[in-house]
């Protein structure tokens, strides 16, 4: 993911820059849509959006962590934590193609589910992006999370992360 980020002079602002690249190849991945017009995002946040407070109550708590952990960060956290927050903006902000998060999308069924349990055992041992999980079992990234919390009570990434402190 092309990020940057950086502090304010006085330190009392992040800014965190996500490129538009990586947010809309986030974007097709999450709906299965070809993403043709550029994504415009609304400037105005509005927290009356559920996903728009957890963003604004999570970057404090990776603040946080970041300022209490010793650097390096292990890979598949920080891939893990670009994910998140990538998804947390293009889910917590409007923007010309929020429409396309706020359908209902079809199931994809146990199948897909099990498809995804079982690349997610196999490769366990690094991160795996949810991206990476629609392409194995061809389905979008958020028809897999749904059905994954609709059959399995829990996200992909739980799941990957019960098979790592498993392993451990």
């Amino acid at each position: 993911m092309e990020t940057k980020s950086r502090y304010s002079a006085d330190y009392a602002h992040l800014v965190l820059q996500i490129s538009s690249r990586a947010l809309t190849e986030k974007l097709a991945a999450m709906t299965g849509a070809a993403i043709n017009d550029p994504l415009r995002m609304n400037p105005q946040q509005s927290f009356e959006n559920p996903t728009a407070r957890m963003l604004h109550q999570y970057l404090p708590l990776l603040l946080n962590t970041l300022d209490a952990a010793t650097p390096p960060f292990p890979d598949w956290w920080i891939a893990q934590t670009e994910q998140f927050l990538i998804t947390l903006v293009l889910c917590g902000h409007r923007h010309n193609y929020s429409h396309l998060l706020e359908q209902d999308m079809p199931d994809a069924g146990r199948r897909a589910v099990s498809q995804a349990e079982e690349y997610i055992e196999a490769n366990a041992q690094r991160a795996i992006t949810l991206e990476e999980l629609a392409e194995a079992t061809g389905v979008s990234t958020l028809t897999l999370f749904r059905s994954f919390k609709r059959y399995r009570g829990y996200s992909p990434t739980r799941f990957l992360l019960q098979i790592q402190a498993r392993r451990r």
